[in-house]
């Protein structure tokens, strides 16, 4: 195929791809979900609204702790599937009382679909302690993607810094079977600068100064895969070496994860 021709091929595939993922806009009749996430049948882990906070009252366990907390709508995203729109939801909750790096804030996740006159569940997830200094990761730090012929999930972006070095991880949350899990986290941008003195390329203890940027896309050369197989390119600079790498995470069904590649700086 002509490299022109494949070129507007691919441009109209990545055109097609993001304009089925769209920010709601409230003036869209399916914007409106409030109501449902109040009513909806989330699971045990749910308690009732609280209508004077406007948030469901929860609790997360996570390795014998428990957090419990209200959760807020705080990000809304419509997208078109082969059988009609779903918006997808993401759910957060503060711990206002903690007040430290290692102290976490509660995530959930839910997926509806317009069932005229309500609205249907169609996934959810149990609800997970995630963030820092008490607070649930902001809404920007997650996006809806497409991950399949039929496939939408969520990409959360995390970072933690500690004695100048970054770590990045992407961590992603497909449906399964009505619930909505964690598949598998990838890394993410990651850095050693914080040890670093301006200008050179060694740190204080003589290692390499490195920084690598990470940005995920999706491989859909076989547009009819169930889950397209992500792809992960690395631009990085280790000491005075420049290199840019492209590197592939297959989707395992066993496990139901993103199997992380080796060989990424």
């Amino acid at each position: 195929m002509p490299s022109s021709r494949l070129a507007r091929t691919s441009l109209l595939a990545l055109t097609v791809i993001c304009s089925a993922v769209a920010p709601v806009s409230a003036k869209d009749r399916f914007a409106d979900v409030s109501k449902a996430v109040a009513s909806a049948d989330l699971g045990k882990e749910f308690g009732r609204y609280d209508p004077a906070r406007r948030c469901r009252r929860v609790t997360a366990h996570s390795d014998g702790a428990a957090l419990s907390t209200c959760l807020k709508i705080t990000k809304t995203v419509r997208v078109v599937t082969p059988s009609g729109p779903q918006i997808h939801v993401l759910l957060a909750g503060d711990d206002p009382k903690k007040d430290c790096h290692a102290c976490a804030g509660v995530i959930a996740f839910a997926t509806f679909a317009p069932d005229e006159p309500a609205w249907r569940l169609v996934a959810r997830s149990v609800p997970m302690i995630d963030g820092s200094w008490g607070r649930a990761n902001p809404p920007e730090n997650f996006e809806v993607r497409k991950l399949g012929t039929d496939l939408w999930g969520w990409v959360e972006t995390t970072s933690y810094m500690g004695q100048g070095v970054t770590e990045g991880r992407l961590n992603l949350y497909l449906p399964r079977d009505g619930t909505i899990v964690e598949a598998g986290s990838l890394p993410g941008d990651h850095d050693n600068m914080g040890t670093c003195e301006d200008g050179k390329l060694k740190t204080f203890s003589g290692e390499d100064c490195n920084e690598v940027k990470i940005s995920l896309g999706v491989d859909t050369s076989r547009p009819e895969a169930t889950h397209y197989p992500i792809v992960l390119t690395a631009e990085s600079r280790i000491g005075a070496r420049h290199a840019t790498g492209r590197y592939i995470a297959p989707f395992d069904p066993q496990s139901f994860k993103y199997v992380e590649p080796n060989g990424i700086p």
